[in-house]
């Protein structure tokens, strides 16, 4: 083995011209500091003229001139092994997108985990999601839009924590929605309005409301209380363009742990997952607004299996909003509650894990 040696010297100017001749000799040259062992030198010229001379006799000695020995080639990816039984298809592939089913295959293949698709696939869970454009005019109708003020029944008590107002952020107009639900797990009709407590006091962004209103004929234009000037509501009003896309669990959740994928989870983190989730790094970008399927970070919520998302809100200047330090309103519901259409509890958190 050739030896090799460490030398921390100055080069920058004619030092640096004449280690670039080595290296185009074959030798390793590694660029260093300043200093030269403990001598010193009377001007920067003399000190890149004595590490010349240095290295040079290490070389002619056989040195070759590296920063360290060359490491050892890293051991080849163990592929995990699926677990026993074959991974069943959810029902609903059938009617999937197939141009976002063939998104997904593909980035499982460019991932190097073929061999797991299966067991990835039986993870999917569809999801609306929701692109929003900002409407300066005033919106008739009852529709599926964000901010402003609220389609609701006449007479209902506007929803508060405490004695604070909550803020309206979105109603969703489920029959136009129906169709891209392919677990069926929302009503087929009606609208779905979420609220949250913006106000910067306790419990800022962790407590939510969400209603269900099946005749959405008796539903009329409702403004906030007064009070409500100061609950942190968006400013503007957003219309949402739907369409359906697929996700897969946060690779920390109990789902995705189950499937014991080894040396194949940092791949799964990386190039699946971070893939498909969908994100955004601001609000000037189409945000995550999404219903149903998996969350796109994880949540104390999350990790429990009999609670699963409702709705998420990403912070979006679209309709002026912007939660915490851009943060998203994840809103999670027990699964037992979501299939007897009763939304009185649900859980909102803007912290994800």
């Amino acid at each position: 083995m050739t030896p090799w040696i460490e030398w921390h010297g100055w080069t920058t100017g004619p030092t640096f011209g004449w280690l670039q001749q080595l290296w185009r000799a074959g030798s390793r040259v590694h660029v260093g500091d300043i200093t030269e062992g403990e001598r010193t030198y009377p001007t920067a010229a003399a000190a890149a003229l004595a590490l010349q001379r240095a290295v040079a006799k290490q070389l002619e000695a056989g040195f070759v001139y590296e920063d360290a020995p060359p490491p050892p080639p890293p051991p080849p990816p163990k592929l995990s092994k699926p677990p026993k039984g074959k991974a069943k298809a959810p029902r609903w592939m059938a009617k999937v997108d197939k141009r976002e089913l063939a998104q997904v295959r593909a980035t499982i293949e460019r991932a190097g985990l073929a061999h797991r698709r299966a067991d990835l696939e039986s993870l999917l869970r569809p999801a609306i999601r929701l692109t929003l454009k900002t409407v300066k005019r005033p919106v008739a109708g009852v529709v599926t839009r964000f901010g402003g003020d609220p389609d609701l029944p006449p007479g209902l008590a506007w929803p508060t924590h405490g004695k604070t107002p909550l803020a309206f952020l979105a109603q969703f107009r489920l029959d136009e929605l129906a169709k891209l639900d392919l677990e069926r797990k929302l009503p087929r009709r009606g609208v779905l309005a979420v609220f949250a407590h913006l106000a910067h006091t306790d419990g800022y962004g962790e407590h939510a409301v969400a209603y269900h209103f099946p005749d959405v004929d008796a539903l009329v234009r409702t403004a906030p209380p007064r009070a409500a000037e100061v609950d942190g509501r968006p400013g503007k009003v957003a219309l949402a363009t739907a369409r359906q896309i697929l996700t897969l669990p946060p690779p920390d959740h109990p789902a995705a742990r189950a499937l014991k994928l080894g040396d194949d989870a940092d791949r799964y983190h990386d190039e699946v997952w971070l893939a498909t989730s969908h994100g955004r790094d601001d609000p000037s970008e189409p945000g995550a607004h999404q219903l149903l399927g998996w969350p796109d970070a994880m949540t104390s919520a999350a990790f429990n299996a009999r609670w699963e998302l409702l709705a998420q809100i990403d912070s979006d200047d679209r309709f002026d909003f912007e939660l915490g330090d851009v943060e998203t309103l994840r809103v999670h519901i027990a699964t037992t509650k979501l299939a007897a259409a009763d939304f009185r509890t649900v859980k909102g958190s803007t912290q994800a894990e």
